[in-house]
């Protein structure tokens, strides 16, 4: 599932787009690795504290950024 904004936009599908190349790249590589791990965790995967719960972020940094991509996890 994705967010639409209140104007339609599908701000998910929107988000790699903006990113650079090298970013996209290095994102998409981080995707491929956590799809084939059972057990996602730090550093590249951290649960949202608080009420929250169920929410995490996939966390990666590319072309001196930090990047957070947040979601929640469906079993």
């Amino acid at each position: 599932m994705d967010y639409m904004s209140p104007q339609g936009r599908n701000v998910i599908a929107d988000w790699p787009a903006r990113l650079l190349r090298q970013e996209q790249s290095d994102f998409m590589a981080l995707i491929q690795i956590l799809a084939k791990t059972r057990q996602w965790k730090d550093p590249a995967f951290k649960y949202l504290k608080s009420q929250y719960q169920g929410m995490g972020e996939i966390r990666f940094t590319s072309e001196r950024k930090e990047h957070r991509v947040i979601g929640f996890v469906v079993a």
